[in-house]
């Protein structure tokens, strides 16, 4: 990563304006080795010499102003990193004053060190004043510039970054200037993401040095974080996360075969850190892999810009990717990504009388208690677009617009929407929804049953296809559950056994990727079953109350008395708890609600929503034949720092400035731009014996 650290100065006085660029002197590198502000004041002067780069104090020191922080860019998405700050003499102050030079401090003793110098010149460059008088307007602004020039692995984290701002000189307010490094549970890319946290238990201090010459100043800060596997660095400053390095390439992978023992479901466990599947043999051409947690990481605090809590209506989509608040008259829709939540433009979506909302890959499909009753919109470029919509087959001479249930979900860009009418007979129905020639149309279909309790759709998986359930305890005049099932191609009845097994006093029905989740009024108070064949498992939840599984099937929450409890589902007959517990980032007694969102956990409040990350670690390959005993799999696996025998890790994180001659006085005629910091090298990052070392030369 090359960055280039230069100012520019301008003083107007009346309606002249005088500008300076590029007049830093050395003394900013000690504040920044020690993470000091170095902007908080701009003194005068009325020396007449021009000041070599290695000089701390005006020639003769006037007076210092206050100097307020006119606007600031640290978020490292928003473009060119800056803050400008400003004094500013409004007309009314009676005091005249003349001074011939200036310089930015970080106090408002007498005669401060400062950090950068202008000395104000005529056009033949001899020294001249600028004089101040009552009535006067005199404004001065000095703006310290951070460009960065090209890219690196580890990366600032984006948002308002504290550590940006120290190196821009701002004054916030702070009692440790101290950096931490620390190890984080982020597996994200390294992109520009947001970043929480992460826990600081095992932080180390960073220590600095400064080494400087004739041609430059380097500070480095470091520190060693001993022995122990190491996904990813985190520099943290001020309570906040700040840049980071997801380590896991640092080291090339390393290929790796082995034979891997069949599960029931038809499925192998890789293991921890998996890169990729080269080859599986026997062959399986639709084997999937997939990554998943057995650990909760990071606490997201503040996920969303508004504030939310759990009766704040709410929709998550279908794959976890996007969630949606109906809020003060409002839809508010957040993709969910890298571990952050990111708002789309809904400002075409209606709010208002929704009485359900469907989220399908990047298509919303809205059910409203009063016309326009159906809307269709899609997601683009992070914005909702509504959609033109024809439906005929549902029509308001044979069906009413009132509905007891509904569910939905998308199969090759159709959607199939399940509806229960709420009439005396609960009559199902299905339409299919489709985009043609850019409007939406419906078509009807009908189910066998004639009345329905419940709607409950499946999504498509690698282990079923995309179906709508219609659920009946009354058949032909029978009392007896029946499940149909729904698809583009067939409508077929389940085994009237199995229906009743799993729908007998059962309250809600939770179908998510494999998993089908049946929550009871009697105990067992859920039962699971597996799709492709729904085989039911044979561990039952005889005390817990509660359930909450993900979307992907992979996980499910239980409350088990006081506590709850979070499990992985996807081995069959064996429910594995998590590494770590809820308890350990919030008290039971608070909970009200929780939804997964991909690789996200939302805990819901009365007051308040928050978020913990799924630490996605772990992997397996699915969709193998259960007819064969072993598989043989080809993989590459990360082969992480400090994961060997007596390996550390220590980071140090590098920043080398440059200089060339000053010329640090400005013309009041002439506006030349000065050039003080030219050269401008490699920012990198290695392991050498268990070594991270991040360079950066700033300019």
């Amino acid at each position: 990563m090359k960055l280039k650290l230069h100012n520019k100065f301008e003083i107007t006085h009346n309606n002249t304006t005088y500008t300076a660029y590029n007049t830093l002197l050395s003394g900013v590198f000690s504040k920044i080795s020690k993470l000091e502000q170095y902007t908080s004041h701009i003194a005068i002067g009325t020396g007449t010499k021009t000041l070599d780069f290695s000089a701390q104090k005006l020639t003769t020191f006037l007076r210092s102003f206050k100097a307020e922080t006119e606007e600031i860019n640290c978020d490292i998405k928003n473009g060119t990193l800056f803050i400008k700050k400003m004094v500013s003499i409004d007309q009314e102050l009676p005091e005249t004053f003349s001074f011939s030079e200036l310089g930015i401090c970080a106090s408002s003793e007498f005669d401060p060190d400062i950090f950068n110098h202008v000395l104000l010149t005529d056009k033949e460059g001899n020294p001249v004043s600028v004089t101040r008088r009552a009535g006067d307007t005199l404004v001065i602004r000095v703006t310290i510039y951070l460009e960065l020039t090209n890219l690196s692995d580890a990366l600032f984290i984006s948002g308002e970054n504290k550590f940006i701002r120290r190196l821009l000189g701002d004054d916030f307010e702070t009692d440790d200037n101290t950096l931490y490094a620390v190890r984080g549970d982020n597996l994200s890319p390294n992109e520009y993401v947001e970043r929480q946290l992460p826990n600081m238990q095992e932080a180390v201090k960073c220590t600095s040095k400064i080494s400087a010459s004739q041609d430059g100043a380097t500070i480095t800060f470091s520190a060693e974080l001993g022995e122990g596997e190491t996904e990813e660095l985190v520099v943290v400053f001020e309570d906040q996360a700040c840049m980071r390095l997801n380590t896991q390439l640092v080291n090339d992978p390393v290929s790796t075969s082995k034979s891997l023992e069949t599960e029931e479901l038809g499925y192998v466990e890789l293991g921890k850190n998996i890169k990729s599947v080269e080859s599986v043999s026997p062959t399986a051409e639709n084997y999937t892999l997939t990554h998943y947690a057995k650990k909760l990481a990071d606490k997201i605090e503040k996920p969303f810009i508004e504030s939310f809590d759990a009766s704040t209506p709410r929709y998550v989509s279908a794959d976890g990717k996007y969630i949606a608040f109906i809020k003060d008259a409002a839809v508010h829709l957040y993709k969910n990504e890298n571990y952050a939540f990111t708002k789309l433009n809904t400002t075409q979506m209606q709010a208002s009388n929704i009485f359900k909302m469907f989220i399908l890959d990047d298509v919303i499909l809205t059910l409203a208690t009063t016309s326009p009753y159906f809307r269709v919109y899609e997601i683009a470029n992070n914005a909702v677009i509504s959609q033109s919509v024809d439906f005929n087959a549902y029509n308001d001479s044979i069906f009413n617009y009132n509905w007891f249930d509904a569910d939905a979900c998308i199969s090759n860009g159709t959607i199939i929407l399940g509806l229960i009418l709420n009439n005396d007979e609960k009559r199902p129905v299905v339409l299919r929804i489709k985009k043609v020639a850019n409007t939406y149309h419906d078509t009807l279909a009908n189910p066998s049953l004639t009345t329905a309790k419940r709607v409950f759709a499946v999504q498509k998986s690698p282990y079923y296809d995309a179906v709508v359930n219609f659920v009946t305890d009354t058949y032909r005049d029978r009392a007896t559950y029946v499940l149909e099932e729904f698809n583009e191609t067939s409508n077929r009845f389940m085994n009237t056994f199995f229906a009743h097994s799993m729908l007998a006093d059962t309250t809600k029905v939770i179908a998510s990727g494999r998993v089908v989740l049946a929550q009871k009024t009697i105990a067992p108070y859920a039962e699971v079953y597996y799709y492709p064949d729904l085989k039911k498992a044979s561990e039952s939840f005889t005390t817990s109350l509660e359930h909450y599984a993900s979307k992907d099937g992979n996980y499910v929450i239980v409350k088990n008395g006081e506590n709850y409890e979070i499990k992985n589902l996807h081995k069959f007959d064996e429910m594995l708890d998590f590494e770590n517990t809820l308890g350990d980032y919030i008290s039971a007694s608070e909970v009200e609600a929780f939804e997964f969102m991909f690789d996200t956990l939302l805990v819901f409040t009365s007051s308040s929503v928050f978020g913990i990350t799924l630490k996605k670690q772990y992997a397996k390959i699915d969709n193998l034949s259960t007819e064969n005993e072993s598989y043989l799999v080809n993989f590459t696996k990360y082969d992480l720092m400090g994961a060997a025998a007596f390996e550390g890790v220590k980071m140090s994180l590098k920043f080398s400035f440059s200089i060339s001659p000053s010329a640090a006085a400005v013309s009041m005629t002439n506006q030349t731009p000065l050039s003080r910091i030219t050269r401008v090298s490699d920012f990198e990052s290695f392991k050498s014996n268990g070594e991270v070392r991040i360079d950066n030369d700033i300019q």
